[in-house]
Order: C-alpha cells, then sequence, then structure tokens
C-alpha cells in the first residue's frame, strides 16, 4: 500500500501491520510509531520523510542571509498538531547566533494575528514557519498576516511563496512524490520494508518572492538568487 501524507498512514497501519505500507511526506515516523527507527524500520512500514529534521538550522540561515538585521525571530507552530517541532526549533537556535528565538504557538486566527502582531511591534523582527497540520491549513491568512504586519518570514508550505509568502525552502515535490516508486518495486520483488530504511529527500529547492521583498524593503542578495530554484517577480 502506498501512502501520502500521515493521517493515510496511521490509518493503514493501524488497520494491518503485515500488508507492506510505502509512505512519503512524513516527518517523524519513529515519533509517531510507524517504525523503530529510520535505519532500520523493523515491521511491515517504510518510506520517505518530508526533510531531515536538522532542516531548521538551514530554515535560520537563510533567513539571517535575507534579513541580516533581524533581532528577534518567531516559530509558528501549533504544538498539538506538531509534536515534531523539538527538533526542529533546536537545529533553528542552533544556528540563531544573536539572534532571540520565540517559540509561538498558535492554536486558531486570532492567537496567531496577536502572535504576528507582537513580533512586529519591535523593529527587525522575524518568523520561521514549522510546516505542520494547522500551518498549512492557515497558509493563506499567515501570508496575509505577515505582509500586514511587515513581517519577513520564511514559510516552507507547498506553494506559499507563489501566494505571496518572501521565502521558501522545501522538499522537491515531483521528486519526493517519485521516490517510493523504487521500494515499491523492490517489495514486489520480495524485499521487506523492515530492511529498507527511511530516506530523506535528495533535493530541497529554494524559492524567492522579490515583490514581496520589496514591499518589505528588502534587497536579495545576489548570491541568494543565484541559488535561487525559483524567482516570483
Amino acid at each position: 500500500i502506498y501512502t501520502q501524507g500521515l493521517p493515510a498512514t496511521l490509518a493503514v497501519h493501524r488497520e494491518t501491520k503485515i500488508v507492506p505500507i510505502v509512505f512519503t511526506q512524513v516527518a517523524d515516523p519513529v515519533g509517531f510509531g510507524l517504525v523503530d527507527s529510520l535505519g532500520r524500520p523493523g515491521g511491515n512500514v517504510t518510506g520517505f520523510v518530508v526533510w531531515d529534521l536538522s532542516i531548521g538550522g538551514k530554515w535560520m540561515q537563510l533567513l539571517r542571509e535575507l534579513v541580516p538585521d533581524v533581532t528577534h525571530v518567531g516559530i509558528l507552530y501549533n504544538p498539538h498538531t506538531a509534536p515534531y517541532a523539538p527538533p526542529l526549533i533546536a537545529s533553528a537556535k542552533a544556528a540563531a547566533g544573536n539572534v532571540q528565538v520565540i517559540e509561538s504557538h498558535s492554536h486558531d486566527d486570532s492567537e496567531m494575528e496577536a502572535t504576528l502582531s507582537s513580533l512586529s511591534k519591535e523593529p527587525h523582527g522575524g518568523l520561521l514557519v514549522i510546516p505542520e497540520p494547522f500551518t498549512n491549513a492557515h497558509r493563506d491568512q499567515i501570508i496575509a498576516q505577515c505582509a500586514r504586519f511587515g513581517l519577513p518570514a520564511l514559510n516552507p508550505l507547498i506553494g506559499a511563496v507563489k501566494r505571496g509568502a518572501l521565502i521558501s525552502y522545501t522538499f522537491a515535490f515531483d521528486e519526493l512524490i517519485r521516490q517510493p516508486i523504487s521500494y515499491i518495486d523492490r517489495i514486489l520483488k520480495g524485499e521487506s520494508p523492515k530492511d529498507l530504511p527511511v530516506q530523506a529527500p535528495t533535493k530541497y529547492e529554494l524559492a524567492i518572492n522579490l515583490k514581496t521583498a520589496k514591499a518589505l524593503g528588502l534587497t536579495v542578495p545576489p548570491m541568494l538568487l543565484t541559488r535561487a530554484d525559483e524567482v516570483i517577480e
């Protein structure tokens, strides 16, 4: 069985511990009890995570590169729907240097608005958005509030930069969807999921929205532009 996303994978896993399951777009399969470990899944489930949990450090690095005078950065997520957030936050803090990192918990629209408003009250604020069910569902509201409060944000939600977000760095969707084909083929030829290690994406994409940067009064460094896979003008 091939599944996309955590809800579908958990639902199928509850139904069978025998039929092989290959997943994609799951952030923390160990934390959710789908596999024993990434290297040795140990059961009937294996697949491809959306990112290595150390990517928080890369997000922070890119935001600091784009906004060199940033002094404080909020990390927006709902702790009830993102139990895998702590390692992402830890890696972001490790890359923050002298930038203050503020965990910004949000459970609904009003709380999110208050959080982003608070971050913008002091100058030189920024935002990192953790992709998870709550922030995914509120993608456009987050983008709109960041524009309203003049808050530069790295927002790795799918499609965010095309919808007006400033910058994104996330897995290449098409490649992530294709990756499971090799595992499905190997399982159909007799291999066991328990022997196929869970893998991270092999390709990430950097996208920048120059229109949003201009609205925020930011000049995108030329070196950052040359590394971008997609530039929205």
